[in-house]
């Protein structure tokens, strides 16, 4: 019973991302904006969040939190549809202009187990 689920989870995960990976990468801000105006519990405590530790560190934003937490779920949105495309095979552009920096460092951490 629990393959069952299982699958029909993927199934359902399936129908609902691959197409949204035919989306331009530019789209997915507007979903960000939409999980932004929708997620009200989430939004509020990412802001609250960050105004804490503006005061906790006394350092000064170039924005307001909310500006920033706005440009944040944007690029989620971003993120997730950059997902996707790498995901189904859609992404070879931005795997192309991804740049890897301190891959030694991996290398060095694997060679000692």
């Amino acid at each position: 019973m629990r393959r069952l689920w299982w699958g029909l989870q993927a199934a359902v995960f399936l129908m609902c991302s691959l197409p949204l990976s035919f989306l331009p990468v530019k789209a997915g801000e507007s979903l960000g904006l939409i999980l932004y105006h929708l997620w009200k519990g989430r939004r509020e405590t990412a802001t609250d969040n960050l105004k804490k530790s503006v005061v906790l560190h006394a350092i000064s934003l170039p924005h307001s939190p909310e500006e920033i937490i706005r440009e944040h779920f944007k690029n989620l949105g971003r993120f997730f549809i950059e997902i996707l495309k790498i995901y189904y095979g859609r992404g070879r552009r931005i795997l192309r202009e991804t740049a890897i920096r301190g891959l030694e460092n991996f290398e060095h951490a694997k060679a000692k187990g």
